[in-house]
């Protein structure tokens, strides 16, 4: 099932535009006075993401980074309302924001069902798509749904650290 989600978000806007969430990004001064300050927000990278036109945009081509998916759907369901909860945060802060990439990336998801066989990876994708809607749905109910979550599944253990017992 992990396979089946990254083989369709893999083939997304988002990550074909290599905007992947690398955890770094630079800006020039003329690109950093668009704002007049980062938010307090879990989708910072996001906020910047969307300021600038794909066009303005450079990704350093000799650099790269290792992406180690979480280890269950269960931890990818976490991962998945973290960043929902940040796009929350984002659309609250500039709801005029999202209209655009919403419809993009269901455009792309749409024209995926072309192909046959990629119905069993989009089952999945969908599947997680909305067990996180219904879980995060679930949390807000609850008044749980503020709560950090970090995938440790996905995180690679120094030889040197002892294992954590938790």
């Amino acid at each position: 099932p992990m396979r089946a989600y990254h083989e369709i978000w893999m083939r997304l806007p988002y990550v074909q535009e290599k905007m992947l969430g690398s955890g770094v990004y630079a800006l020039s001064r003329k690109g950093r006075e668009r704002f007049t300050r980062f938010p307090d927000i879990i989708a910072d990278d996001e906020f910047i993401r969307r300021r600038f036109a794909p066009s303005e945009k450079v990704s350093v081509s000799d650099a790269s980074f290792t992406f180690i998916p979480p280890a269950t759907l269960a931890n990818l369901v976490h991962i998945e309302i973290r960043r929902r909860r940040g796009m929350e945060e984002l659309e609250a802060l500039q709801p005029e924001d999202r209209g655009e990439e919403y419809w993009t990336q269901r455009l792309a998801l749409a024209g995926l069902l072309r192909d046959l066989r990629m119905w069993p990876a989009i089952a999945v994708y969908v599947w997680v798509k909305i067990a996180t809607r219904l879980s995060y749905a679930w949390q807000r109910h609850r008044g749980r749904h503020t709560a950090w979550r970090r995938d440790e599944s996905s995180r690679v253990q120094k030889a040197s650290e002892p294992e954590s017992k938790s």
